[in-house]
């Protein structure tokens, strides 16, 4: 996975080895230290990521999304508008997070969970493998 400095505001991202890995990042985005990325990653407007935390192929963060420090976001995700994931929490593969949800820090999200907007998963918490949560 590739590194991107703080506050890089680029569509194609080199990582140190001189590989590209694709990143489109928005408007008013902020990546903090040591964050990896996977290959074509979408960062949209006012996202943040806090320092070293983990994001991998083929996601998508929405608007105003935080994602805290120390978390990890699986390949093939979907992570929706005005998002906030804790520190330390896990997001599985093929995830989908609805709008303006809240992720507690220590969360783990299983494979192929779809959550609907407004969900909150509280800390320490553990959503199951496979499932939709209504």
């Amino acid at each position: 996975m590739a590194h991107l400095k703080p506050s890089v505001k680029a569509h194609h991202v080199y990582s140190n080895g001189g590989k590209a890995t694709s990143v489109y990042v928005g408007r008013f985005v902020h990546v903090g230290t040591g964050v990896a990325f996977g290959q074509n990653v979408e960062i949209d407007d006012m996202a943040i990521i806090k320092f070293d935390a983990i994001i991998g192929n083929r996601v998508k963060i929405g608007i105003g999304t935080l994602v805290r420090e120390l978390a990890t976001i699986g390949d093939n995700c979907t992570i929706g508008n005005d998002i906030s994931i804790g520190r330390m929490a896990r997001i599985g593969n093929n995830v989908t997070i609805g709008d303006l949800s809240e992720i507690g820090e220590h969360a783990q999200i299983g494979n192929g969970v779809k959550l609907p907007e407004k969900t909150i998963v509280l800390p320490y918490h553990r959503i199951g493998m496979d499932k939709t949560i209504s």
